[in-house]
């Protein structure tokens, strides 16, 4: 059978929805196969060259011209296939500029068409989604997965993003790398440009929830320029936060609590949240130059705040340690810096600083245990 489709939605009876697979479109079908009565016999092979295919899955939308491809293998065995040579894609509730990436494809199976026929519940299908080449024109898009006003915030640059998706019943993995040159960031007064690499390595997803464990996940940022008031740079800064027994809720924004595992060339970024004049001191001017800084904190980030909890890093005569939130454009916690014999700490209040010079190991003890008392 030869001859033109105008609604390819007429699949969608054979696809699965908890998997947010369905079609829509028109183009040209060759179809050859066989019936028995009402029942289709193997081997039976549909294709459509579709003309403006549309295909949904989890809660995205891609579109552009097309191949779909139908097979019956065996009594049991069926596939749907298509790619997308130069795709648009979005999220359907997202009615900003498309995405638009190349060789977009997606295969769902099943080993059970029978069943199917009946009810094509989601443990009878696997999915598999392949999105090799995105760009990303304006990543300032990905700030609504950031927390609300914990003055984090990606300004400007444009991104290139990988991502696999494979979908069993209703469980979910994912593996996704996003990659940005020359970005533009904000950290609460801080401005900064450099180099983003996020891959998130999502394992033991449930669908319904969009619950995954992000385990071996990473962030790196490189060739990273602080801009300060007076024009001068602070140059060639890095930081690398792998996580370890990572939960992701992948919503908007996305919750996440992590074990951080930390390495930087210095502690510079992190000072000057605490110390915005720290090289105007000679001591505390030194407390930024100790590079090759490993360290671990416990991370989470939700819909209002960024807390970042038991932290430790240390590097040759430096023992940092800190717990800090960041909540409604403001920066508040404790810092335990030392360097060699001499320590410091300091306490910020709504990104207010205040030294503590007076023993300051007990006094930041004191105050970690003090707040973690007051917690709910």
């Amino acid at each position: 059978l030869e001859g033109s489709v105008q609604r390819l939605g007429f699949l969608n009876t054979f696809l699965p929805d908890a998997h947010g697979v369905s079609l829509s479109g028109n183009g040209q079908l060759f179809l050859q196969g066989a019936f028995i009565d009402d029942t289709l016999q193997a081997p039976t092979r549909l294709r459509v060259n579709a003309n403006q295919l549309e295909v949904t899955f989890l809660d995205y939308l891609a579109t552009g011209r097309g191949e779909l491809t139908a097979q019956l293998d065996s009594p049991e065995q069926a596939q749907l296939s298509l790619g997308i040579p130069q795709f648009a894609l979005r999220r359907q509730d997202d009615d900003r500029p498309h995405l638009e990436g190349r060789h977009f494809a997606l295969t769902t199976q099943t080993d059970r068409f029978s069943d199917v026929l009946d009810s094509p519940a989601p443990e009878h299908f696997t999915t598999r989604v392949a999105l090799p080449i995105t760009e990303v024109p304006d990543i300032a898009r990905y700030n609504r997965y950031l927390a609300e006003d914990a003055g984090v915030e990606l300004l400007s640059g444009s991104a290139s993003l990988t991502s696999e998706w494979l979908l069993e019943g209703r469980r979910a993995q994912g593996d996704i790398t996003l990659r940005a040159f020359e970005t533009e960031m904000a950290l609460l007064e801080q401005r900064l440009r450099g180099d983003v690499t996020l891959h998130l390595q999502l394992t033991e997803g449930d669908i319904e929830t969009r619950r995954f464990v992000a385990n071996d996940s990473y962030l790196r940022l490189e060739n990273v320029f602080r801009r300060s008031d007076d024009g001068t740079q602070d140059a060639g800064w890095w930081v690398q936060l792998t996580m370890e027994e990572a939960q992701l809720n992948w919503g908007d924004p996305i919750h996440l609590t992590s074990q951080l595992q930390l390495g930087m060339r210095d502690t510079g970024l992190l000072a000057r949240l605490f110390l915005a004049r720290a090289r105007e001191s000679n001591w505390l001017g030194r407390l930024l130059n100790v590079h090759n800084i490993n360290g671990h904190a416990l991370l989470t980030v939700s819909g209002e705040q960024i807390r970042l909890h038991d932290l430790t890093l240390t590097g040759g005569p430096l023992l940092l340690l800190s717990d800090m939130t960041l909540a409604d454009g403001q920066a508040n916690g404790a810092l335990y810096a030392r360097l060699g014999a001499v320590g410091l700490g300091v306490e910020l209040n709504d990104s207010e600083p205040a030294l503590r010079v007076l023993q300051p190991k007990r006094w930041f003890d004191r105050w970690r245990e003090a707040q973690r008392f007051s917690r709910p």
